[in-house]
C-alpha cells in the first residue's frame, strides 16, 4: 500500500447562522466522517447560533468565531462589525497554524467567510495553499458565496440558476 492511500485528512468546515447553511454542513460533515481516509473534522461556527448546538449533537469538534452578519448600512455599526470580522479572521488562522487542515469546505452564511478569508491570507503567507470549495443551496447563491468563488478549487450549487 502507498503511503497516499494510508494518509488521513484533516477538514474544516464552515456556514451557519440558518438551517439552510447548517445543514449542507453537517451532511457534508456526514459523509467525510464515514470515509476512512479521514483523520478529523471541525466544525467553525458562532457558539451562540444554532451551528454550535447541532454540531455539538453530532459529536463535532467545534472551533468559535465571534461574527455577526454585515450591517446593511454604514455607521458605527459598520466599523465595529468590521473589527470583530478582522479578530475572526486572526482567530482562524490561529485555527488553520494549529490544526493544519487539508481543506475547508464552506455552505455560506456569514460565519463562513473569516475562515475563508484566513485561508486566502494564509495561502499568500505560506508555500502550501489549503483548497477550500463552496456548497451554496440557494436559488440565489449568498454574499459569502459569491466574493469567495472565484478562488474556490470547487464550487457546488444546487440549482442551474445559481450559475
Amino acid at each position: 500500500m502507498s503511503d497516499e492511500s494510508q494518509k488521513k485528512y484533516t477538514y474544516f468546515i464552515t456556514g451557519g447562522g440558518t438551517g439552510g447553511h447548517i445543514y449542507p454542513a453537517v451532511a457534508i460533515a456526514d459523509s467525510l466522517f464515514e470515509d476512512s481516509s479521514t483523520k478529523d473534522i471541525y466544525y467553525i461556527g458562532n457558539f451562540k447560533n444554532l451551528e454550535y448546538e447541532i454540531a455539538k449533537q453530532k459529536g463535532y469538534k467545534f472551533l468559535n468565531v465571534n461574527v455577526q452578519g454585515m450591517p446593511r448600512e454604514f455607521g458605527l455599526k459598520c466599523i465595529k462589525w468590521l473589527i470583530n470580522l478582522m479578530f475572526a479572521c486572526i482567530k482562524c488562522k490561529f485555527y488553520i497554524n494549529k490544526y493544519k487542515p487539508n481543506a475547508i469546505i464552506g455552505t455560506g452564511g456569514y460565519v463562513s467567510a473569516p475562515s475563508l478569508m484566513a485561508t486566502m491570507l494564509f495561502a499568500y503567507n505560506t508555500k502550501k495553499r489549503i483548497p477550500y470549495m463552496l456548497h451554496d443551496c440557494d436559488v440565489q447563491p449568498g454574499l459569502v458565496t459569491r466574493r469567495f468563488s472565484s478562488n474556490a478549487a470547487a464550487v457546488s450549487l444546487a440549482f442551474e440558476s445559481a450559475k
